[in-house]
This record gives structure tokens, C-alpha cells and sequence, in this order.
């Protein structure tokens, strides 16, 4: 974890610790919290945790880079409603190049990095348009940048700017939050599932030093009679020369020497299914399916079929971040315009139920050629000639208080009339 010098004085603002979370109360009655100590949040399990530690863990790593790239793959443009319909506007310059050093998709990603693994994203707005929209802004890691409660609005102290920053000067998405005096800033993921990551961190290392380092030999070669230290080590390393020279080597018992497998108990090496458990919470904290994130053999009730496993992504873990995201933009934006992220690209099904989708929706009437070849990337056809929609020549208004025998006897009479005309 960065710790900036920002981290550094918020520490000399004074506050209590309750089970590891010391929260430095500036002079407002508001707060911040902070890690335990320089080296992370301590934990249960002896092993403390801070932001790069948790990425050591090969789930938190998975679902982090699960979600921002998810966030980073999805289209965002500009729009406003007119007549309740929503019309496309050219895409800002925010939404191209936020940032002089690098293009929207890394500045988003990094935007989701911050926001999914530390609860908070920030970035400094460094210039607007003519419509004081913000062009350029340049992202900030969370660990720069202190927010505080003055007067009932939120103020940041950025590392090497001034204080007392505005959300004019900062932009701020935050995640989970607590209600009333706490709910300016998000919750920090890491610090409310540091125990879990460390027991799983902890276990990892356990079982790399067991089968790497441990203590117990992988056998005895025992006798009856008493033999020197010197002789000892001299069988031993005999033993190692003829097998290969291993990390746990054989201990050495006596003259008359036999050997004896030492076999691990059950008991002794159920921190593998501690980590299988410990993998499935990280799954549940980040709501991520574990086939996602190669937990394949667990059981899931994620649905069948490629279809209706992105749909349930999408509602239950991508959309609440695309919320908070498409919030924030908006707010950038001078009303009525708005900010809206397009999830099509992972509801999109196999191409013949797609087609047969459209041909239904055409035939239907409610949407148009071009409409659909915009739902598949493609351009519109020239001369406006994609814009018509169809109306199917057997489908007629429902009388007021009719039914369908109504619309079938008129139908008939209408069908008798236009045999009389011919007729005539």
C-alpha cells in the first residue's frame, strides 16, 4: 500500500481504534479511517493486510480484475431525453481522452480498480469546457487523498495540492456506504475483509512451507542400536545423494537402520480445504460467480446456459458499479444530459436467437431497421431508409370494450365489404 504523507498526517489528527480500525477524527467530528499500523490492518490470523498484500491473493486479484475489466469493456456516451425519447449526443472529450497520459479505457480501468478494491475512486478535475464540463481529469489513488465532513459538505485534501478541495475540484464515486454522518465517503473493502484475506494468505504460506520447508521428515531410517551423530549425517546424506537432494530429508535412527514412511494425518492438512472455503467467501464479499474466476468445480446457482449466466452478472454484480458510475458522470454534465453505459455486449446471445429476436421485434412493429443494425454495431442504411417501421397488415385497433371475437367479425365484415366493391 502507498502510504503518502497524507497518510502520514491524518495519523496526527487523534482518534480511537476499535479491533484494528482507527478512525482520526478531524477537528469537525468527522473522520477517516486508517490502517493500524504502517504495514497494513492486523488481523486474526497474524498476517497483516493492506491493498497490495490483498492483490497477493490469487481470488481478491481474480475478482478485482474480473469487475474492472467488465467496467472497462462497456460503451458509455452522452444523451438527453427528448418527447421520453433518448437521443444520442457526441461523446465528450472526458469520455476520449480523460487524462493527457492515457486513453479512456485505462483511465476507467484504473478508475473501477480503486472503486471495487478500495471502495473510493478519485481523480483531479484539471480543466472544463464551455459548457463547464470537465475535460481533464487526472486520476488520484485513494491513498493521496483524504476526504472530510465541514459544514455538512465534503472537502479533500489532496497530496501536493491545497486543502480544502470542493467536489468541484474532485471527482468522487464511491462504493458501499454507511447511512447519515459516514455516508460521504465508501467503506474500504480491505479493511472489512481483512480477516478473511489474511486467514487465506496466512494458509497459503502454511502450505507453500509445508510441502516446501517442513519440519516433519518424509521418513525415519530407525534401528535398535545407538550410533554417533557423525555416522548420522553421514547415512543421511548417503540417503539424499541416492534419491536426490529434497528439502525434507530422512531422519536417522541407530545402527540396524530400516525405514519408515511418516504419513501426513488427515487432520494435519486441512488448511487446503481452509483456502477452497476461503476463496468461495471472496467470491460472495465481491457477489462474482466462482466458474468466473476458475472455481469451476464448485457448485453454483448461477442458471445454465451462456445467456442467463451474463444476465445474472450483469444485474446482480456489474450493475450496482455502473450505477454509481453512470451517477457520477451525469453529475459532471449540465442538465437534462446524462451519462449511460451500454450492457448489450454481455446480454448478447447466440446469433440465431438474436436474429430471431429482431425478426420478431421488426415484424412487431416496434423497432426499426436501423435500430437493430445499431444493436449490432453496424451503420445505418443510406437515405434513411432503415427508419420505417412495419406494421402487420392483420393487426387492427381493439375496440373500446371489444375482445378478439370483436376484431375477428370485423375483420370478416370488412373482408365481405371489399368482395361486394370488387364485385360492383
Amino acid at each position: 500500500m502507498i502510504f503518502s504523507g497524507i497518510s502520514k498526517r491524518a495519523a496526527n489528527l487523534g482518534g480511537f481504534g476499535v479491533e484494528g480500525f482507527d478512525r482520526f477524527d478531524g477537528t469537525d467530528g468527522s473522520s477517516a479511517p486508517g490502517p493500524s499500523s504502517a504495514q497494513g490492518w492486523w488481523t486474526w490470523s497474524g498476517v497483516p493486510v493492506d491493498e497490495r498484500r490483498a492483490l497477493q491473493h490469487i481470488t481478491w486479484w481474480s475478482c478485482v480484475s474480473l469487475l474492472a475489466d467488465s467496467l472497462m469493456q462497456l460503451p458509455i456516451g452522452r444523451f438527453r431525453n427528448v418527447n421520453e425519447a433518448r437521443v444520442p449526443l457526441p461523446s465528450p472529450t472526458l469520455f476520449v481522452t480523460p487524462d493527457a497520459k492515457i486513453e479512456w479505457p485505462e483511465w476507467i480501468h484504473q478508475q473501477a480498480i480503486s472503486l471495487v478494491a478500495r471502495g473510493n475512486a478519485y481523480g483531479l478535475i484539471l480543466a472544463r469546457d464551455g459548457q463547464d464540463t470537465p475535460t481533464q481529469i487526472q486520476t488520484l489513488h485513494p491513498d493521496e487523498v483524504i476526504c472530510r465532513l465541514y459544514q455538512g459538505e465534503p472537502r479533500y485534501t489532496v497530496f501536493g495540492y491545497d486543502e480544502g478541495l470542493t467536489r468541484r475540484d474532485v471527482f468522487h464515486v464511491k462504493g458501499l456506504s454507511l447511512p447519515g454522518r459516514y455516508s460521504f465517503q465508501g467503506l474500504d473493502p480491505v479493511a472489512y475483509a481483512r480477516h478473511t484475506i489474511g486467514r487465506g494468505l496466512a494458509a497459503a504460506e502454511y502450505a507453500s512451507r509445508f510441502f516446501g520447508q517442513s519440519a516433519n521428515p518424509g521418513g525415519m531410517l530407525s534401528t535398535d542400536q545407538d550410533i554417533p551423530d557423525s555416522v548420522a549425517k553421514e547415512m543421511q546424506e548417503r540417503w539424499m545423494e541416492a534419491h536426490g537432494h529434497r528439502q525434507r530429508k530422512p531422519a536417522v535412527l541407530g545402527g540396524g537402520l530400516k525405514w519408515q514412511s511418516v504419513e501426513i494425518k488427515p487432520e494435519e492438512s486441512q488448511f487446503l480445504e481452509t483456502i477452497k472455503a476461503t476463496r468461495a467467501e471472496i467470491a460472495g464479499f465481491f457477489r462474482v460467480p466462482m466458474h468466473l474466476i476458475g472455481l469451476g468445480d464448485m457448485q453454483s446457482n448461477w442458471g445454465t446456459g451462456v445467456e442467463e449466466n451474463g444476465l445474472q452478472f450483469v444485474t446482480f454484480t456489474l450493475q450496482p458499479w455502473i450505477i454509481r458510475l453512470e451517477a457520477a458522470f451525469s453529475a459532471l454534465m449540465p442538465k437534462p444530459q446524462y451519462a449511460k453505459m451500454n450492457t448489450n455486449g454481455f446480454l448478447r446471445s447466440r446469433t440465431l436467437d438474436r436474429y430471431r429476436g429482431f425478426l420478431m421485434a421488426r415484424q412487431g412493429g416496434w423497432i426499426n431497421a436501423d435500430e437493430i443494425r445499431a444493436l449490432e454495431d453496424l451503420p445505418p442504411i443510406p437515405d434513411g431508409r432503415g427508419t420505417d417501421y412495419l406494421q402487420p397488415l392483420n393487426f387492427t385497433p381493439v375496440p373500446p370494450g371489444g375482445g378478439a371475437a370483436d376484431i375477428g367479425l370485423a375483420a370478416d365484415a370488412a373482408a365481405v365489404t371489399a368482395i361486394q366493391d370488387q364485385g360492383n
